[in-house]
């Protein structure tokens, strides 16, 4: 066996996009002396979505509205740090929404800090950052009452 151990950790930058300084110094404490430590920090991915949400028209427009906004956010922040992204499990997120039927995915996409484009997600994304931010432009989340259908 090779007699040299290195150390990585993989640490998101804060949401309000600092770094992470004191969990390095609190690693630089801990760590056993004589083995390198490598700390990367980087950059949220982003998943940009379009969804077609279809609601019982019982529920009113504006409330399936903001129980969707809260179902995105939660799934958002539920996921364990350097988990995968699956398409399903978001929209499993938004059916359990107040008032919603069922979903339609138009589009769902992702990319990672250092990706120039965004790709497909049609299953799962790896997440190189560990977690994700939704995009700043580009979602769409259209309402339509089953009473329409």
């Amino acid at each position: 066996m090779s007699g040299l151990w290195q150390f990585f950790l993989n640490l998101g930058n804060s949401p309000d996009g600092g770094g992470n300084g004191a969990s390095a110094d609190y690693i630089d404490t801990i760590h056993t002396t004589g083995i390198p430590t490598t700390i990367v920090s980087t950059t949220a991915d982003t998943i940009r979505y379009n969804l077609e949400v279809y609601y019982d028209p019982a529920v009113p427009s504006s409330v399936v509205r903001e129980q969707v906004g809260q179902a995105l956010e939660t799934f958002k922040t539920s996921l364990s740090f350097d988990a995968v992204f699956y398409a399903q499990r978001l929209v499993d997120a938004v059916m359990h929404a107040e008032g919603v039927v069922t979903v339609k995915v138009v589009r769902l996409e992702h990319k990672t800090s250092a990706g120039a484009d965004f790709a497909p997600v049609d299953v799962l994304a790896e997440l190189a950052a560990g977690y994700f931010e939704y995009a700043a432009e580009g979602n769409t989340l259209t309402l339509t009452s089953t009473k329409s259908l």
